[in-house]
């Protein structure tokens, strides 16, 4: 045998290699074309989003809607808004985007009025609905469910005394005030500047 020659059962083995490869390449091409098609769509109605609804809702929480979902359908998962909503805050039709985070305001909350020097006329400071914990006076803070004459009193206190409040939470630096009762007016306050 010259010293090139392949002996003859490499061969067999060399050609039994190529045929095993040929026939798993032809499985693999009819396996594919067994799962069918792949579709590329923009159909929002394929994809799914994910949003929190919080505030005037029976359930709050986090639910998944298809893609082209609507406030109306997030709100009727939710158990739908207690007699508290503020339905002229929300658009029902509103479509949702994933991630999003939904608050359905309380028609108990009321925005600070601030006085338009020009004509007199006095206007909501915000149409969120929400109350401004480091612009609202005492008796505004008042409607805000468990705040009373005494907490609010102390709310406008520790404002003028430590500065405006950073977050929500920081709420518990006022005595009488605890994390539950933050956790139930987080839907109904906001920090603003």
């Amino acid at each position: 045998m010259s010293r090139g020659a392949i002996p003859h059962q490499m061969q067999w083995l060399v050609a039994g290699l190529f045929g095993l490869v040929a026939v798993l390449l032809v499985y693999g091409a009819w396996d594919r074309s067994q799962r069918g098609p792949v579709i590329i769509s923009s159909d929002p109605t394929l994809v799914s989003v994910v949003v929190e609804i919080r505030g005037e809702v029976v359930r709050p929480g986090v639910y998944t809607l298809q893609g082209d979902g609507r406030l109306g359908q997030l709100i009727e998962l939710a158990g739908g808004m207690t007699v508290e909503a503020d339905l002229r805050q929300v658009s029902l039709a509103r479509r949702l985007a994933d991630e999003e985070l939904v608050i359905i305001p309380s028609r108990l909350a009321i925005a600070s009025p601030v006085a338009d020097l020009d004509d007199g006329f006095t206007e909501p400071a915000a149409t969120s609905g929400l109350v401004d914990i480091n612009t609202a006076s005492a008796s505004e803070l008042e409607t805000l469910p468990g705040i009373g004459e005494v907490l609010a009193g102390r709310i406008v206190a520790s404002r003028e005394t430590n500065g405006p409040f950073v977050r929500v939470e920081d709420l518990t630096r006022v005595q009488g005030i605890s994390e539950g009762l933050v956790d139930e007016l987080r839907a109904l306050i906001i920090v603003g500047p």
